[in-house]
């Protein structure tokens, strides 16, 4: 599984976020949420999200799971597209 990089204004433009550079990541994640984003797993690591994936395979393969990574604060998301 790959991660897909992007800049926290790259995600704004599409996801209508309103992430910034200054945020905790449970802001991030309550921004994320606040937007309408659907998402199956987000951590400070990438590895969780995989290790989160792989233990719930069955639940997962039902989603489209879109995996970014998100700069520069290293917010890792499994989002469902």
């Amino acid at each position: 599984m790959k991660f897909r990089e992007e800049t926290i204004q790259e995600f704004n433009s599409y996801r209508d976020t309103t992430l910034t550079e200054d945020m905790t990541f449970s802001d991030a994640v309550e921004n994320i949420e606040n937007a309408n984003n659907s998402y199956f797993y987000i951590s400070l690591s990438q590895n969780d999200v995989i290790e989160a994936i792989n233990d719930e395979k069955e639940i997962a393969e039902q989603f489209d799971l879109d995996l970014v990574y998100l700069l520069p604060q290293g917010i890792a998301i499994a989002l469902q597209v």
